[in-house]
This record gives C-alpha cells, structure tokens and sequence, in this order.
C-alpha cells in the first residue's frame, strides 16, 4: 500500500467515526479546507494532492489526538517524547 493511500484511509475511517465534514477536519488538522478533497482526487479541486511526510505527520497526530507533533518557534518540526 503506498503511504497516499494509507493517509487517505486513515482520514477516511476518521471522517466516518467522527462525523466531521471534510472541510472542518482539513481547517482544523493543517488550516486547508482543501486537503480532504485533494487527497480523494477530487477534480473540482485540482490535482490529487500527494502530502509531504511533514504533512502526514500532522495529520496523523490530529487523528491520534495525541498531541505527539509540534511545530517549535523556529519553525522546525518536532515529534516530543511521551514519558
């Protein structure tokens, strides 16, 4: 399975469980309301989007809810260790 999928299905089942739209889980997950729509490959919104692992990683932290991904004040991205 490539990871452009693995991502897609992992959003999916979250939308599904979670009852939210595409459009709040793109705004409150990386603050693009397009995400959900360019990952399914959604013409009206351009070409299918294919996420940086910078961009996997905050979504995958978003679902997980575990607050594990931060980005620090200069801008680097950091996964924190959980004690």
């Amino acid at each position: 399975m490539d990871i452009r999928k693995f991502v897609s299905q992992r959003v999916e089942g979250y939308l599904e469980a979670s009852g939210m739209t595409p459009t709040r889980f793109g705004l409150d997950a990386l603050n693009d309301r397009s995400f959900v729509f360019q990952l399914r490959g959604d013409p009206k919104y351009g070409l299918p989007r294919n996420p940086t692992l910078l961009t996997i990683n905050r979504v995958l932290a978003f679902i997980d809810g575990d607050g594990s991904f931060e980005v620090s004040h200069d801008g680097r991205d950091s996964v924190s260790d959980a004690a």
